[in-house]
């Protein structure tokens, strides 16, 4: 089963990819990632958008290198990360917001 958490993540660097088989962009995002709240810990983690998801189009992926930026992850049981959604830039420090 997929786990998506809403997360504010810090991000560094933006790179295109090539566009998927049905000519769809993709994104790797280069992100600040919470590791542990507690300790305030964090990693450093690249992270692809999902191949054809439309929500790429809504968005100016250049805008988002410095800034910290609220988006949706999915996780599966293996650890795989990828990105499903971007709601935007934040004014919120980085952290997760909630578990779906």
């Amino acid at each position: 089963m997929v786990k998506q958490v809403d997360i504010v993540a810090k991000c560094i660097g933006v790179k295109r990819l090539k566009n998927s088989i049905n000519g769809n962009p993709q994104y790797q995002l280069k992100l600040i990632l919470p590791l542990s709240l507690r300790d305030n810990k964090y990693c450093y983690e690249e992270i692809k958008t999902k191949a054809n998801y439309g929500f790429v189009y809504a968005h100016n992926f250049t805008d988002f290198v410095g800034k910290n930026t609220e988006l949706t992850l999915n996780i599966t049981p293996k650890g795989r990360k990828s990105i499903s959604d971007i709601a935007g830039l934040s004014d919120e420090g980085i952290g997760v917001n909630n578990a779906i």
